[in-house]
């Protein structure tokens, strides 16, 4: 347990960090508010400093670290609901793979792209695990533009790494009705667009984390902050159990079936 809590420490610093107040009690945009517009420009996030300083640490580690590995046979990578299934969780709930993490905290589909080549395809693994577009989502993105990113991404992924298989989680509920109210809608155009693209597999959170009475992260699945403060925006270990579960049987269909090749296509740009 002081292990994880060690390793877990550096990652809860910079969410707490990067949560203001107000941002605790009702994180997220109305995308429903007649008022609202989304933006198609950089998000509130990824201009501030303490975000781009923790994005490029992480990032220049990643590619230090990938010099040194064989390819293993899962990344999982993305933001921070990817960032906090640190090594010590990956071990405890999924030791029959070998997956290693390249999250960062606070991270969002733009800036994903901009590291995926050196952070993720670099280590040319068998299956890609993302979770990607929560903080989108929270900055007020458009739904087309969150999208775009990431089938970007995913092709990607498939052009430089043909035999790669890509495994795809929506966005999970959390104690915000803001960000609850499109994380939905989100989800299920995330899921049809992915659809028809060979060896991407959506998973979708919700049916298993959120309360079956309310559209909201269930009780069993709220994660304490450090203080005793109650994060909004993140599940707990019994969550990362749940997520764990689901994983495992596409993960096992994936380690004894070989990938089928993508097709021969440009290279997204």
């Amino acid at each position: 347990m002081l292990f994880l809590l060690r390793a877990l420490l550096p990652v809860l610093l910079l969410i707490v960090a990067c949560q203001s107040p107000r941002k605790r009690s009702a994180a997220g945009m109305d995308y429903f508010a007649p008022e609202f517009q989304c933006t198609s420009s950089i998000i509130k996030n990824e201009a501030s400093l303490r975000y781009l300083g923790a994005w490029k640490f992480f990032h220049d580690r990643y590619v230090e670290e990938n010099k040194k590995l064989s390819p293993p046979f899962a990344v999982i990578t993305g933001d921070s609901i990817a960032h906090l299934f640190v090594q010590e969780r990956l071990q405890k709930f999924l030791p029959e793979f070998q997956i290693i993490n390249r999250g960062i905290g606070g991270d969002s589909t733009l800036f994903f792209l901009r590291r995926l080549d050196s952070n993720v395809i670099a280590l040319q693994p068998r299956v890609v695990i993302i979770s990607i577009g929560g903080n989108d989502l929270l900055g007020g993105r458009c739904l087309g533009d969150i999208l775009e990113n990431t089938r970007t991404a995913v092709q990607n992924i498939r052009h430089n790494l043909p035999q790669t298989s890509v495994i795809l989680t929506g966005v999970p509920p959390v104690l915000s009705w803001k960000a609850n109210a499109i994380s939905p809608q989100y989800n299920r155009r995330l899921a049809e667009m992915v659809s028809s693209i060979p060896n991407v597999f959506f998973l979708d959170l919700w049916p298993a984390l959120s309360d079956p009475e309310k559209q909201l992260l269930a009780e069993p699945y709220h994660n304490i902050l450090p203080g005793g403060k109650l994060d909004t925006i993140h599940f707990n270990e019994k969550g990362y159990a749940e997520w764990a579960r689901l994983l495992r049987p596409v993960l096992q269909r994936l380690q004894t079936a070989p990938a089928s090749p993508a097709p021969s296509t440009p290279a997204p740009q």
